[in-house]
């Protein structure tokens, strides 16, 4: 009967003993499954915001030439149009400055007739 009791102390002991080893062996499982998934997330995430910080460097070197490409052909524009006025103007003065000249020798003609008549 003592040796039974005995027995039967020691198999609690042995198998409160083995849930002790089972429920750590449980958590160190879990804890290493829990950082292993968190690992993956974080991973995921890096992998994740590269391609999209990729994409949108991509994005921003499209629009970046688009603007630039739009800022210099407008640039061209203003200046060939400015240098359209520019020769506009030069022909106006020209025109202007011959005729201020041909109404010149056109006066002078005239003086020199009336000249002419007075002797």
């Amino acid at each position: 009967r003592a040796y039974r009791a005995l027995r039967a102390a020691a198999v609690d002991i042995q198998a409160a003993l083995r849930t002790c080893v089972a429920v750590a062996a449980y958590r160190e499982a879990k804890r290493q499954r829990e950082a292993a998934i968190a690992l993956q997330a974080a991973l995921r995430g890096l992998a994740s915001r590269a391609g999209f910080q990729r994409r949108r460097g991509a994005a921003v070197c499209v629009q970046r030439f688009a603007r630039g490409w739009r800022c210099r052909s407008r640039l061209g524009r203003i200046k060939s149009k400015a240098a359209a006025e520019k020769v506009r103007k030069l022909r106006e003065e020209e025109a202007r400055a011959e005729e201020l000249e041909r109404a010149r020798r056109e006066a002078q003609e005239r003086e020199r007739e009336i000249e002419a008549m007075r002797w």
